[in-house]
């Protein structure tokens, strides 16, 4: 995850409630997720207080 969070055009969305997905056969990161809050960076129009999973 390091590696690609250190990417200047991937690190804004690499929070720190960023996860790797992993596939076993492959041994290295297939995509993320991650639990974005309404106080901070986020791709939607969120109310105050709440938060949404993306993937």
């Amino acid at each position: 995850m390091f590696r690609y969070a250190s990417d200047q055009d991937i690190s804004p969305f690499a929070t720190p409630k960023t996860y790797a997905v992993v596939q076993k056969a492959m041994g290295g990161p297939v995509g993320n997720c991650g639990i974005m809050l309404s106080e901070g960076f986020r791709s939607a129009e969120m109310k105050q207080h709440k938060a949404e999973i993306g993937y």
